[in-house]
């Protein structure tokens, strides 16, 4: 899994200039692009009938299918299974 304090290493910085670094650039925090970019992939994997919302969590790095559903939630204002039955 990456992490932040893997990136950084393997950048050769330390972690709060990386975060610096990368709010300087792109104006958002290194913790929402990553979030921002799991929902995103997470809203194309729930597209996909046969892919189980326990499948999409894994896949977009959540061990555990309520964290997802929690960010989920917390990005999008309903549970996976509830955008998943709005798109029927």
């Amino acid at each position: 899994p990456l992490t932040l304090d893997g990136l950084a290493r393997d950048l050769l910085t330390s972690r709060s200039r990386l975060c610096a670094a990368f709010r300087a650039e792109t104006g958002e925090s290194l913790g929402s692009y990553v979030t921002r970019a799991r929902m995103e992939r997470a809203l194309a994997l729930l597209e996909v009938a046969s892919v189980s919302v326990a499948d999409v969590a894994q896949a977009v790095g959540y061990p555990r299918t309520s964290s997802f559903t929690v960010a989920f939630e917390r990005a999008f204002g309903c549970s996976p299974s509830a955008w998943r039955h709005r798109l029927r």
